[in-house]
């Protein structure tokens, strides 16, 4: 019986003459081989889906019923067809050494056309993969002439695209990568991740945005959502947040939505505080938390965060109120808001204005609430303005002020007090001992503040009603009444 010659890459419905060749001649051989190339082609759908270990799996298993049937029979009248199999299985796998060696054995023994093509684009993009573009690139070119499979003339042109990438010849790169990503095949994913990432390379946006759109609009894109988060960051750092904002902003109502969309909301999320608009991030942020997710408990952390940072005191109790029920991540944030509303109660009860100063340094330096703590900073020196530690609140006050104008007038209430030890450090000449004594005894009565405001917010934290997750006695602050001390920040 002569052997069938078939295209270098087969289907299984395109292979009954194979099939009945084997049941003809009751041969295991010929299963064994049949089995392998079924194995082999389920990866490849795998593949093109984005599913990477399955698609591991499968070829693992093709190239072990290859390997058996090409061992068994290494003259066979299928030996070059093993050796396609596990060429192409071994560079799915990512052994390209491997690859090129069984690419290599084909071309010995074979005198089928359409293999000999399709070794000689493996072997091509076995060079262009381990760095040499050149020479696979000749490779590449004398294959592409001769093969008529559109998988692997897909997959030989995406390698020549690379090559050319890599050898500045850019137009007939983004030309091969154009017939990859319209052919019916399954390397357009592949292609468009591709084009995308040599579009952010180059600050090609136009490309970038084409790209990416067709990849949001295609579902076994989705797979891959981490690579494009990678790809947009990329493109970000050259085109600046507005455009990764506009890029993601785009996943709502396209083919990944049902699948990814809270990933790249949550990208969005972040491009869109970088851009600058605070007030739509949180309302972004609190969006992502809502649609639940893995992502809840990061987005109501940033809405919280966000708030915080342009908080005043009398913002306390609404942030409170947006981080209940504290999701994953929050309660930490919860517990400190509790102990600094706890200090703020304290001080205003007349126990102890250093409560404020205690209150101020837990929300810049845990909360990361500037003007909160700003504003903390300026209540402690104006309530209590001939204590010894008002003007280093004063000097911290004036750090976190923005407005230039504004730190220069803290500054000079700084300067008013020029006995002051801190005042004194500041143009060299205060006495070691004494500065030293200062700081010890305001981080000593600091520490003992700030551990029993801890201690407090965690005994006083309400237990959870499981509906709401808002306190089963009703309680919404530690603080109670506050007395109208003044406060230094009347803008």
């Amino acid at each position: 019986m002569t052997a069938i010659r078939r295209p270098a890459f087969r289907s299984i419905t395109t292979s009954l003459a194979f099939v009945l060749y084997a049941v003809l001649a009751g041969c295991g051989y010929f299963n064994t081989m049949y089995n392998a190339r079924r194995h082999f082609s389920e990866a490849e759908r795998l593949r093109a889906n984005g599913e990477a270990e399955a698609a591991a799996r499968a070829w693992k298993d093709a190239i072990d019923g290859a390997a058996a049937s090409y061992r068994g029979h290494p003259h066979g009248r299928w030996a070059d067809d093993a050796l396609w199999v596990i060429g192409r299985s071994r560079f799915g796998l990512g052994d390209r050494q491997a690859a090129r060696e069984a690419f290599a054995a084909l071309l010995d023994i074979s005198d089928d056309s359409f293999l000999i093509a399709g070794a000689r684009a493996g072997i091509g993009a076995s060079a262009v993969a381990t760095g040499d573009p050149s020479g696979g690139m000749a490779r590449l070119d004398s294959a592409i002439v001769q093969i008529s499979d559109p998988d692997v003339a897909a997959f030989a042109r995406l390698w020549r695209a690379r090559a050319r990438f890599a050898l500045g010849m850019t137009d007939s790169a983004w030309s091969d990568l154009d017939r990859v990503t319209a052919a019916p095949a399954g390397w357009a994913v592949d292609a468009l991740l591709e084009g995308a990432a040599q579009a952010a390379e180059h600050g090609d946006t136009v490309r970038f945005r084409e790209a990416i759109r067709r990849l949001y609009a295609d579902t076994r894109a989705a797979s891959r959502s981490d690579s494009c988060l990678v790809l947009i960051r990329r493109a970000v750092t050259r085109a600046g947040p507005d455009f990764g904002r506009s890029i993601t902003g785009s996943i709502v109502g396209s083919a990944w939505e049902a699948h990814v969309t809270a990933a790249h909301r949550f990208e969005h999320v972040r491009f869109t505080v970088e851009a600058g608009d605070t007030a739509a991030a949180v309302a972004e942020a609190l969006a992502v938390e809502a649609s639940g997710g893995s992502f809840a408990g990061q987005a109501k952390r940033l809405a919280a965060s966000l708030e915080l940072a342009r908080a005043g005191r009398d913002d306390l109790d609404r942030i409170r109120d947006m981080i209940l029920p504290a999701a994953t991540g929050t309660s930490d944030m919860l517990l400190t808001l509790d102990a600094i509303d706890h200090l703020i109660g304290q001080a205003g009860r007349g126990g102890q204005p250093l409560a404020l100063f205690a209150a101020a340094e837990l929300a810049r330096d845990e909360l990361h609430a500037t003007r909160l703590a700003r504003q903390l900073f300026l209540d402690y020196a104006a309530l209590d303005p001939h204590d010894l530690w008002a003007p280093k609140a004063l000097l911290a006050a004036s750090i976190l002020e923005s407005d230039t104008s504004e730190a220069r007038r803290i500054l000079e209430r700084f300067t008013g007090a020029p006995g002051n030890v801190y005042v004194q450090a500041i143009i060299g000449r205060a006495d070691p001992d004494a500065f030293q004594a200062a700081e010890s005894r305001l981080a000593r009565t600091l520490n003992a503040l700030r551990d029993a405001a801890r201690s407090e917010a965690a005994r006083r934290a309400p237990a959870a009603r499981p509906d709401t997750g808002h306190a089963v006695d009703g309680s919404r602050s530690l603080r109670g009444e506050t007395s109208g001390h003044p406060s230094g920040d009347n803008r």
